[in-house]
């Protein structure tokens, strides 16, 4: 969606800066970049990685982590 095509003038639209992976390893939940598979951060929590990640402007495209339990 472009910022022409929004009623709100303020809305500027900011494209995901990297893609990233969140995945399980082993007990823990890592982000890693994609396509080289480098990984970035590791939690117990994969919700935690995709707030993490939102709040980064980074796009997910692939989450094979099953919510957190």
């Amino acid at each position: 969606m472009l910022a022409a095509e929004t009623n709100n003038k303020d809305y500027v639209y900011q494209r995901p800066k990297r893609a990233v992976a969140i995945r399980r390893d082993g007990d823990d939940f890592v982000v890693s970049l994609m396509p080289n598979d480098l990984v970035i951060f590791r939690n117990e929590s994969a919700d935690a990685l995709r707030k993490l990640c939102k709040g980064l402007r980074w796009a997910v495209v692939s989450d094979t982590a099953i919510a957190s339990v």
